[in-house]
């Protein structure tokens, strides 16, 4: 016989809700994809990238990085040595950006203020090369892992964003480069 007379309290159940993903976020991820997959492939050969684009491009090279070593032990989606050349592929277009970004802000650097606004990005013949194999790579491989599972992906992207604004900009095994 308990010592108390009182009645036991009744349990109240919480429902835990995860975060949830706006459709209008994953639509902004997938016109991102698709712009900057037009801008490597159409512009960036006719001199025609701009700052915008260079940012851009940052953006998609260390969101498929960090999304590869985030994923590189799922073996439902991916093989271990697609996710390291993945991240080969990453390091290296993210070298190549840099060199570009450096070289042509070294020319511009004597021009004027209005110039310097519009200024555009015109690699070399390796730069170049490298870029367009990246994304015969990147491209379809983010297409289709945005397509399988388009909130886990925008979350990958949002996350990514907030590393390359942290001021370690690391995370161990990955490169992450802002410009």
């Amino acid at each position: 016989m308990p010592k108390s007379k009182k009645p036991r309290k009744k349990q109240h159940y919480t429902k835990v809700a995860l975060p949830s993903v706006p459709q209008h976020m994953i639509d902004y991820v997938k016109d991102h994809i698709r712009l900057i997959g037009f801008a490597v492939e159409v512009k960036l050969p006719l001199g025609r990238f701009d700052v915008n684009d260079v940012h851009e491009l940052n953006e998609f090279i260390n969101w498929t990085g960090y999304t590869a070593y985030k994923l590189q032990h799922d073996r439902s989606r991916w093989t271990r040595e697609q996710a390291d050349e993945v991240i080969s592929t990453q390091i290296q277009v993210s070298e190549a950006l840099k060199s570009l970004y450096q070289r042509t802000n070294k020319i511009w650097d004597k021009k004027s203020d209005e110039e310097w606004d519009s200024r555009t990005f015109t690699p070399t013949g390796d730069e170049l090369k490298i870029f367009s194999n990246s994304m015969a790579l990147l491209y379809p491989f983010m297409s289709e892992l945005y397509e399988d599972s388009p909130k886990l992906l925008t979350r990958f992207w949002a996350e990514a964003k907030g590393i390359m604004r942290s001021p370690q900009k690391k995370v161990e095994g990955l490169l992450v480069r802002t410009y």
